[in-house]
């Protein structure tokens, strides 16, 4: 008798679109790499399979150092979870004090 595995594969895509006051567009496109990079989609968008678009409003201090963050989704789950995730970021050369804006496409297949 013959056993067939069934795998599945879960494509996750992050696109990021960063809005900030100040900086040159190189330093925009290093902060929305380093976004992409580090923020890990949560379980309960891929246990769901739930694609999402989630707005970040942040400020860092003086050391790039995230102080505030707020993840726009009614996902309270998904928002604890990245939200956590956005505070160990660090954007040396982001203006302190001033306010941030990043949407990330979260899209499940």
């Amino acid at each position: 008798m013959k056993t067939l595995t069934s795998l599945i594969c879960i494509l996750v895509l992050i696109t990021t679109s960063l809005r900030a006051n100040g900086g040159s567009d190189e330093l925009i496109k290093n902060l929305s790499q380093k976004v992409k990079n580090n923020l890990k989609v949560p379980e309960s968008l891929t246990q769901k399979r739930q694609s999402q678009k989630i707005t970040f409003y942040f400020l860092v201090n003086d050391y790039g150092d995230v102080i505030e963050v707020n993840a726009k989704t009614n996902n309270l789950e998904a928002k604890r979870d990245l939200e956590k995730q956005f505070k160990q970021l660090n954007f040396k050369g982001f203006t302190p004090n001033s306010l941030g804006i990043i949407d990330v496409n979260f899209i499940v297949y």
